[in-house]
C-alpha cells in the first residue's frame, strides 16, 4: 500500500525533481506504518519519566519506572530511553546541562554504549518484558529517529527536543486540568 493511514506501507515521496546531487533539495518521506494512540495515563507517566530524565531527578525517574512496572530497573530504563549511561543522566541534572544526554558520536562512546548493552542484556530483556506495550513502540521509534539524525549529521538534536516539548505540554495540560477540577470542586 501507499504511505499513509498506518497500513504498514513504506511510502516515499520526493520533490518530483531529479535530486541526483545537482544541488537540488530533495524531500523524502518515510512511513514506518506503526501508529498507536497512547492511553492518557501512560502518556502522563512517560512525560513524567522524560521530565525526570532531563532534570536528572532519580526519584522522579524511579516513580515513573514503578508506574511502568520496572521500578527496580529505573536507572536502566532511563539509560534505555536516552541511549546514555546513568551517570550521564545524573550529570545532566547536576550541571543543568542536558547536552550530557546527547550522543557523543565518538568511537569510544559507541564502544561504551555497546559494552553496557552487552553487560546488561539480560536485564534489558527483562525490562522489555515488563514495560507497558506502548513503550516498546516508543523505544523503537526513538531508535529510528536517532539513527536518521545520525545519518543526517544532526544527532540528538531534533527528536530529543521535540519529545521533551510534547512531554512538557502534556504535563502542563494535566496541571491545568487538575487546577480547573480543584477550582470547580471548591466552588460547589
Amino acid at each position: 500500500g501507499g504511505g499513509g493511514g498506518g497500513d504498514g506501507g513504506g511510502g516515499g515521496g520526493g520533490d518530483g525533481g531529479g535530486g541526483g546531487g545537482g544541488g537540488e533539495a530533495q524531500l523524502i518521506l518515510l512511513d514506518h506504518g506503526l501508529y498507536r494512540d497512547l492511553p492518557r495515563a501512560f502518556a502522563l507517566t512517560y512525560s513524567r519519566l522524560w521530565h525526570g530524565v532531563v532534570l536528572g531527578d532519580a526519584d522522579a525517574i524511579r516513580e515513573a519506572a514503578e508506574e511502568m512496572g520496572v521500578g527496580q530497573y529505573y536507572p536502566l530504563l532511563a539509560a534505555m530511553l536516552t541511549a546514555r549511561p546513568w551517570t550521564d543522566i545524573l550529570r545532566a541534572g547536576d550541571t543543568g546541562d542536558a547536552r550530557a544526554l546527547h550522543e557523543k558520536g565518538t568511537a569510544a562512546d559507541k564502544k561504551q554504549i555497546a559494552g553496557y548493552a552487552a553487560q546488561y542484556a539480560k536485564h534489558i530483556g527483562r525490562v522489555l518484558d515488563l514495560v507497558p506495550r506502548p513503550l516498546l513502540l516508543l523505544f523503537k521509534t526513538n531508535d529510528c529517529l536517532r539513527h536518521a539524525e545520525r545519518q543526517l549529521g544532526a544527532a540528538g538534536v531534533g527528536s530529543f527536543l521535540i519529545t521533551l516539548r510534547y512531554c512538557l505540554c502534556c504535563l502542563r495540560h494535566e496541571a491545568r486540568a487538575a487546577a480547573a477540577a480543584a477550582a470547580s470542586a471548591a466552588s460547589t
